[in-house]
């Protein structure tokens, strides 16, 4: 199995589903409405957050926020990892960096 890229969202799950269908989002991620049970669970501060997590379930990497880099990045070592191509969900013209 390798590595993998999760990420969790708060937002109602339709609007969620779109803005991944839009992006092209094709990693799992967790997304709840208010109030946000898995995000206090997991204690995180700010969404989207995506994790880098190994075959055991440890986490290798953490990004807050929409940090472009930082998830392409979690991705090309998943895919490196398993022999395959990275996808590229965002395009280029979205921010770099917006907080979450």
């Amino acid at each position: 199995m390798g590595l993998r890229v999760v990420g969790v969202a708060e937002d109602e799950p339709d609007a969620a589903r779109e803005l991944a269908t839009a992006h092209g989002v094709t990693f799992p991620f967790g997304v709840e409405p208010a109030p946000w049970a898995l995000s206090e669970s997991y204690g995180l501060a700010s969404v989207p957050t995506f994790f880098l997590v190994d075959e055991v379930g440890v986490v290798r990497m953490t990004s807050v926020g929409f940090a472009r880099d930082d998830l392409v990045q979690a991705l090309e070592r998943a895919a490196e990892v398993r022999g395959v191509s990275a996808p590229r969900p965002f395009p280029d013209d979205l921010p770099a960096f917006r907080p979450g």
